[in-house]
Order: structure tokens, then sequence, then C-alpha cells
């Protein structure tokens, strides 16, 4: 296996379509097996957050693409024949460059953040197969949990000594925001909020097959409740792998001060669509009991859901 060093990466993943090849000539066309060099162009269905590599400081954006040969029997080598390994200081699109042999490609991509070491830090992308989020305690996902992926198939067996493609990188992931707007009764207090899912969560992505996997049940975590700059308080926040286009979470919320004692507790049903923000205001300091949240999920950018 060839690896390319150094960038970029990110979620539900998109297959692309490939660009079409220079048109053969004298010079561009070579009979039987010879190398072809694939000018492969990354572009991204939406942008990952730079305010991101500004908050966490030392990270970097890293794109991992690996090219499967044709196994000649209608499946792939399970192997990659390349491997490209690719690092940025800024998200973005890009071109990549690669030498291949002529036959026919599977090429599977993703991005995500990594820290100034270029290992697995929010993922773990040694196999494809399942992209996993890392073991032990579930932590809330906070933006550098971010991810783009994309899956291309492109025949070079007839290519000549160029070819060109494109790959649309998209999110498999969603997220959403809780804001208490009742700040009033926040007033800088000590308050920590823990986020429990009652229901199992996918902890890995299959990239084979663009699938969400590995659900775990029992997740929860725990977060300080934060005031932000426009007198909101942000109680948590969370990343998500997303199965479908569209999907909802049902997180249980408890509130409780310095002491342990509950203030709110609250069920919630939170629309989720994969790519987007779903963004949940309301009374969370004041209002006890259940307050389930249900409505349409065909929303664009962020969505605001008052209740």
């Amino acid at each position: 296996m060839r690896r390319g060093l150094p960038i970029p990466l990110f979620a539900a993943c998109a297959l692309a379509l490939a660009a079409c090849g220079k048109p053969d000539s004298p010079e561009n066309n070579t009979s039987g097996s010879h190398e072809v060099t694939l000018q492969l162009n990354l572009s991204f269905e939406g942008a990952m957050p730079e305010s991101t590599l500004t908050r966490a400081g030392g990270t970097q954006v890293r794109h991992t693409l690996r090219f499967y040969r044709s196994n000649g029997a209608g499946a792939w080598q399970a192997a990659p024949e390349v491997e490209k390994v690719l690092f940025a200081d800024r998200p973005g699109g890009m071109d990549v460059s690669v030498t291949l042999q002529t036959d026919r490609y599977k090429i599977l991509a993703w991005t995500d953040y990594v820290q100034d070491s270029g290992a697995d830090w929010q993922w773990y992308v040694r196999d494809f197969s399942r992209i996993s989020l890392p073991e032990g305690a579930y932590q809330s996902g906070q933006s550098f949990r971010d991810a783009f992926c994309g899956s291309l198939e492109k025949d070079l067996g007839t290519a000549g000594t160029y070819a060109s493609g494109s790959l649309r990188m998209t999110r498999p992931v969603s997220a959403y925001s809780l804001i208490a707007t009742d700040a009033d009764a926040f007033q800088g207090k000590d308050i920590r909020v823990t986020v429990t899912y009652p229901e199992p969560l996918a902890t890995a992505y299959n990239l084979w097959e663009q699938a969400a996997v590995s659900p775990r049940e029992g997740l929860s975590f725990t977060v300080p409740a934060e005031i932000q700059a426009d007198g909101t308080v942000l109680l948590a926040q969370d990343m998500l792998l997303t199965g479908g286009d569209n999907g909802t979470v049902k997180p249980e919320i408890l509130l409780q001060d310095a002491s342990g004692k509950a203030i709110s507790r609250l069920n919630l049903e939170i629309p989720l669509k994969k790519g987007q923000r779903t963004i949940v205001k309301g009374r969370f300091f004041t209002e006890n009991g259940e307050a389930g949240i249900t409505t349409d999920t065909a929303f664009d950018g962020e969505y605001e859901i008052s209740f």
C-alpha cells in the first residue's frame, strides 16, 4: 500500500458523481495496463466551522482517502491499493492527485478534526466499515466531532494517462443544542445538566454501507450550564450519527444545583436532520414535568423549536 501524507474531512454520506477524464489523444492514450494519474476534487456540502479551530486550539483537518481496486468478481479488494492521509489548517474543498493502475476503483473518503499529532481523536478510522467514537465514557459531542464522508466508483480501465473526478462530501451527523431562555433563574449559579438517552444510539459509521451502526444503550453525559453572549444559557449540546436524512432523539434532561438537588426534569423529543443543527429553546429552569416536542423535520440550516 502506498501512503500519501499530508490533509483534510467531514456526514450522512452522499454518493458523488465522477467527472469525465480528458478526451483520449495520441499523447493521452496507452494500450494495455498502465499508470493513470487521477485528479480528484473533494467538495463539501456545508462547511466545517473554522471557529472550532480557535476554540480547540492546535487542531487541524484530516482527510483520509482509500482507493480499493476491483477484484474482478464484482467486488472490491479487502485492502486499499492506495491510501492518502492529508492535513490542512482550515476546512474547505481540495484537489487530490493519485497514481493508479488502469482498473475499476471504489474510492472512500472521511474528513474529521484531529490534534497536531494527526492521530485518531474524535473518530477512529482504522476500519472504514466501523468508524467509531472513542471507547469508554460517552462525551458530549462538540463542534470538533464534525465529520464528512464520501463514496465514488471510478472506472479507469479505459483511461489514458490522465483522468479526473469529483467526490461530494456530506455530513453523516446531525446536532442539537438546548438553550434556556429564563436566564434570570440561572443567575450564574453552578448548574449541572445531565443528558440521558434511554434508547440506543449509534456509535460508529459504516462507510461502505453508508449506515450508522454499533448502537449502545444507556449513554449519558453531564456538563455545566454556560451563560451565552446573548444572555441565554447553553444547557447542553450533542452531535449524533444519523441513520437516515431525518430522525429523532429522545433525551431525558436533569438540571441540578451544586448540592445535587434537582431543579428541573424534562423529557424531550427532538427532530434531527442530517447535516443540520436543531436549536431547542425554552424555560428549562422553571418548567417542570414532561414537555414533549414533535414537529416537521423538513428544515434547512438551524431549526429553532420553542415550547
